[in-house]
């Protein structure tokens, strides 16, 4: 698609255009049509457009070609040559909005309402909202997607009430939402989240608190993964429970122990034990149940060597249940409560003291510690300074409800200009960050390996996935490719502009320097991506 916005503007201002290939290296086969040779070359990567007077193999355009050629390229005025270079990474830019938009039409799948977890003491907990509801309306606005969420709610006056309808089991019920005057909206949206609930499920990895409990009478440990109930499969601890708790009796589950690196399968019978009373049972638990299981992320998985954790006593198999007496009900809790207790930002941020109460064998058990604040990077390689105590859940989450949503054509067009338009902004801040060292190469630059590997995965995820892949990608080389590097078209680009306002082209000896200049740094650079690819490789 590059080559083919070069070769289209070519073609418009009249430029003799020798050689259209895909692929690189010896002519496979191909078409000699009006004077281009259409072609297949033997290396499948990419492409190139051969104009006249211009090689992008040789130093100063194409020795082959004639000067005064009305045809040639470097005869041509700089608007149209500027034109023409930016035509490729402008292209690069549209399919995008082209693939986005045919996934909208084509019934993209994308998360449905259906709520999977509450947060304890947020606005969606204090209004009723439970897992399971499936949001129907919003502020009087119908709601099936959860994108729908975001401008709903951002409808409603801040320190307003938005009127929700949920779907239970015994039918729609209607609830009164908060909307906090100081809760921060992104484009005049108001992220669900940021009110308590989510869409993303626990998945079935469960702890164990006590050993006298059932679960634990029944042989079952923290961060076994149950399987089935009853014979029937289970895909979310929030399903797990219900299919317990349908039983009422004995039932058996079916699950999954690693043992020495080998997961291994096991059942047991788990029996009601009704004089058994919970370590928590003296206050408010937002998770406890009469069998005495637990959501795994909610545990300590493993404690980080030399952390503020270990220092404290925090031990693997703890449940913590309470962070300055702020009851936990998710893992996602307890990384908020520890943001929480860090003051200011960037390399002088601190961390204050905080109080923990875990479940450990039974017994409640206090800690007090000071979380660390130390630097790190987040999913999209950025740096980060943030307060942490050194611990892993045992726990994870398990895909939403998804459900097909299709657009018309031009709602489609528009959704794919949007999305093309903010995933080019978060590009180009991702490369200056990682020019003004705010971000790590290592972990944001990949080459053909990972790409490779990338888009492997989204093929296996299904075409919607891949399709996506492919236009991030394209979006991605539509970016770098308009940078202001010799041999880039954005090195090209900044050469003619020069020339436009200076009234004559750079010297050839300043072009031949730059040129070489740009190679070495693209081949460093390839270098370095390789090298990432291969470690990213080798760990898995």
């Amino acid at each position: 698609m590059h080559e083919f916005g070069h070769f289209v503007f070519a073609k418009l201002f009249g430029i003799g255009v020798k050689v259209f290939s895909l692929g690189f290296g010896r002519r496979v086969f191909g078409v000699v049509h009006n004077g281009t040779d259409y072609r297949v070359s033997l290396l499948p990567i990419g492409g190139y457009v051969l104009m006249e007077g211009a090689d992008p193999f040789q130093d100063g355009g194409d020795p082959d070609a004639d000067p005064s050629s009305p045809t040639s390229f470097l005869n041509k005025p700089v608007w149209q040559r500027l034109l023409v270079v930016s035509a490729g990474p402008v292209f690069n830019l549209m399919l995008p909005v082209v693939v986005f938009a045919a996934l909208y039409v084509g019934g993209e799948p994308q998360v449905s309402t259906v709520v999977g977890q509450v947060r304890t003491d947020t606005p969606a907990a204090q209004a009723g909202l439970e897992v399971g509801d499936t949001i129907t309306e919003v502020a009087g606005r119908p709601v099936a997607f959860w994108d729908d969420l975001y401008q709903a709610l951002g409808s409603v006056e801040p320190g307003g009430t938005a009127e929700v309808v949920v779907q239970r089991a015994g039918g729609p019920v209607g609830l009164s939402l908060p909307i906090a005057a100081d809760l921060e909206r992104v484009d005049g949206k108001v992220i669900p989240d940021d009110l308590g609930f989510t869409y993303t499920w626990q998945d079935t990895s469960i702890g164990v608190d006590d050993p006298t409990s059932p679960a634990g009478r029944a042989g079952l440990r923290s961060f076994d993964f149950v399987k089935e109930v009853a014979g029937q499969p289970v895909t979310s601890f929030q399903e797990m429970l219900a299919a317990i708790d349908a039983a009422g009796g004995p039932v058996e589950l079916t699950f999954e122990r690693v043992v020495d690196g080998e997961v291994v399968p096991e059942t047991v019978t788990l029996t009601p034990a009704p004089g058994w009373t919970a370590p928590t049972a003296a206050r408010v638990d937002p998770n406890a149940n009469a069998w005495g299981l637990y959501p795994g992320s909610l545990f300590i998985h493993h404690v980080v060597e030399d952390s503020a954790a270990e220092a404290a006593g925090l031990q693997v198999g703890d449940r913590v249940l309470t962070m300055d007496g702020r009851l936990l009900g998710s893992w996602g809790e307890l990384v908020i409560a520890v943001s929480d207790a860090q003051q200011g930002e960037g390399e002088t941020a601190v961390a204050d003291p905080v109080d923990l109460e875990l479940v450990r064998n039974g017994r409640i058990v206090k800690k007090s510690l000071t979380p660390r604040v130390v630097r790190d990077t987040d999913i999209l390689g950025r740096y980060r300074y943030r307060a942490m105590i050194g611990i892993g859940s045992g726990g994870g989450t398990v895909a939403p409800f998804m459900q097909p949503r299709h657009y018309s054509v031009p709602d489609a067009l528009k959704q794919g200009a949007k999305e093309t338009w903010g995933l080019s902004v978060l590009v180009v801040e991702q490369v200056g960050k990682i020019i003004t060292g705010k971000a790590a190469p290592s972990k944001t630059l990949g080459g053909p390996i990972q790409i490779f590997r990338d888009a492997g995965r989204a093929a296996e995820e299904g075409i919607f996935s891949w399709a996506r892949m492919m236009g991030m990608l394209s979006i991605s080389l539509g970016i770098i490719n308009f940078l202001p590097v010799p041999v880039l078209d954005g090195g090209q680009f900044l050469f003619y502009l020069v020339e436009g306002i200076r009234g004559r082209p750079l010297s050839l000896v300043v072009r031949e320097r730059a040129q070489q200049v740009g190679v070495l740094f693209l081949v460093g650079l390839m270098f370095m991506v390789l090298i990432f690819d291969v470690n990213r490789w080798l760990s898995g």
